[in-house]
This record gives structure tokens, sequence and C-alpha cells, in this order.
């Protein structure tokens, strides 16, 4: 049962000893909300808290080989792509299907893949996420500026 509830700081969860599975071998769980990444990192390095998640590749690059700590990368639904606003009327250029296609082609996705995001993501070149039905399995588009610029 929910013990403590403190909105955006922190919520306190109670073992249920009276559940129809048995008594829970946790008596409690705190789940805080600490939304600087780096923070998340020194509160499981220091031993101050033994989950965490979604931090960035520098942070994971540092508790990689901690002793104690021991890091999982679990697979998600997230997907980054980039919008454009096509009813942007002060450029036009936006609205053009031919700057689409060039952007694909101006993309860097090995590089970004392998030194920003540290391996932590793979390239998907899909709206759906993969293993979805209809989610595509190739990456048509690499890193070429001449293509990009052929199209335009």
């Amino acid at each position: 049962k929910m013990r403590v509830y403190q909105p955006h700081q922190a919520i306190v969860l109670e073992a249920n000893a009276s559940s129809p599975t048995g008594a829970p071998k946790i008596k409690s769980i705190i789940i805080k909300n600490v939304p600087d990444p780096a923070s998340r990192r020194l509160l499981i390095q220091q031993g101050d808290a033994d989950v965490a998640r979604d931090l960035g590749a520098d942070q994971i690059a540092a508790l990689q080989d901690k002793p104690g700590v021991k890091v999982l990368s679990i697979p998600s639904a997230e997907q980054n792509y980039l919008v454009f606003n096509t009813a942007n009327s002060a450029n036009p250029l936006l609205n053009n299907p031919a700057f689409w296609e060039a952007a694909r082609w101006l993309v860097d996705y090995e590089g970004i893949t392998k030194n920003l995001l540290k391996g932590q993501y793979f390239i998907h070149q899909s709206f759906l996420p993969a293993g979805l039905p209809g989610a595509l399995e190739t990456n048509p588009f690499t890193f070429d500026p001449q293509k990009a610029k052929a199209i335009l």
C-alpha cells in the first residue's frame, strides 16, 4: 500500500502482509524523483539507491566496471526522430518533400549511435518500433551529403 506520497519528490510503498500470495520479502520501497541523471548515477555509485533508470551514455560508462553495480540494458519502444514544421510560412523550404528526403541523407546515424549515444541505441529508420508488424528491418539511409545535395 502507499504509505507516503509527496508530489514530484517521493512515494513510499509498504508491503501488504496479508497478500494472497504471501507476505512480501521486501518490507518497503522508496521511489524518489531525481531529475538529474548525474545525481542518479552518484546515488547508485555511493550505494544510496538500488535502481536508477534513464541514465545517459556517460553515466552508464562511469558505472560499467564499478564493483557491486550491475548495468542492465532493457529494450524499449522509445524512438527519436526529426520533425519539420511544414506550416512554417516563414520558411517554405520545410514544406518541400525534397527537403525531407535530403534531410534523411544528412544525418550521421552511425556517428550519433557510436559517439553520442555510446551504443545505447541502435539505428532503426522506421516509424514503427522494432518488433512490431510493419516495422522496417533495414536501414536504407546513411550519411551521404552528396546524395542530399543531388536531391535538392
